[in-house]
């Protein structure tokens, strides 16, 4: 699917949801591009940012699927990898974990992008018991400051 495609607004008057009323903001930057731009580089089907991000991390065989439309949810896409286990959780016997993350992104009205992840975690104790969840709401600066011109924030959504 083209990017562009994929990031057209199906819906000019449909606005993004709000945030749910516990969660917190853990990161709100400024970034040089367009919400366009943001998603070219760290999260369309032939960007690699993820993938070595994860790398990095030293995590091992990383399977990220291709975005395919979601009638519902805009976009959606499957990660699957295998996390080392690290600090005091280490002592727990298990040297590593399969994470399953599952993503979601859409655009809405006024250049709003959200795009959001869940992710659990097997092979380790009380896994099956908790996800993570985060949002990022990815949108333009306010024409009137140009040299800001992308906003997104991170949101820890409990």
């Amino acid at each position: 699917m083209a990017m562009r495609a994929m990031l057209a607004v199906s819906d000019p008057t449909l606005t993004a949801p709000p945030l749910a009323s516990d969660a917190q903001a853990v990161v709100s930057e400024v970034v040089v591009g367009t919400p366009e731009d943001v998603f070219a580089v760290l999260l369309a089907n032939d960007s690699h940012f993820l993938e070595d991000f994860l790398e990095a991390q030293g995590n091992r065989r990383i399977n990220i699927k291709a975005w395919q439309r979601h009638e519902q949810l805009g976009h959606v896409r499957d990660i699957q990898f295998v996390a080392p286990i690290k600090g005091a959780f280490a002592s727990w016997g298990v040297p590593h974990a399969q994470c399953y993350q599952s993503h979601r992104f859409c655009n809405y009205a006024g250049g709003h992008m959200v795009f959001e992840t869940s992710q659990t975690m097997a092979n380790i104790p009380y896994g099956d018991c908790f996800t993570v969840d985060v949002r990022w709401d990815i949108m333009a600066a306010d024409p009137r400051t140009p040299s800001q011109p992308g906003l997104p924030t991170l949101h820890e959504v409990p």
